[in-house]
């Protein structure tokens, strides 16, 4: 037995984001400012648009606005500049070279003289 003449009324919020009005708002400011962290997203979400957002939606924002932010690499760019390479080189090659025949190796529980080295 139906009741519902017209069918089930459909629950829970509409497909789309509360950011959605707030999208050209939002990418204006991370095209300022890339490594804006989620936390001042929400921040000026709230001061200048009277808008409270969790970290959830604002985390999926970017993807739901067909954007990508690539990671900071661990990589430093300038490691390949020529001047900064030369540098590196001869940083490297200034270094002590260890021979492990005369290394000592000093413990660091008990007692001991240096005899015993």
């Amino acid at each position: 037995m139906n009741l519902a003449p017209h069918g089930a009324r459909q629950q829970g919020r509409p497909r789309g984001s509360k950011l959605d009005p707030h999208r050209d708002f939002l990418l204006s400011r991370l095209a300022d400012e890339p490594d804006m962290t989620i936390q001042k997203m929400q921040e000026l979400l709230s001061n200048e648009r009277g808008v409270q957002a969790s970290a959830s939606t604002i985390w999926t924002f970017p993807e739901r606005a067909e954007q990508t932010f690539k990671k900071k690499s661990a990589y430093a760019s300038e490691q390949d500049r020529p001047d900064v390479l030369e540098k590196r080189l001869a940083w490297f090659e200034g270094q002590l070279d260890l021979d492990p025949g005369k290394t000592a190796v000093v413990p660091t529980k008990g007692i001991f003289s240096w005899r015993d080295l």
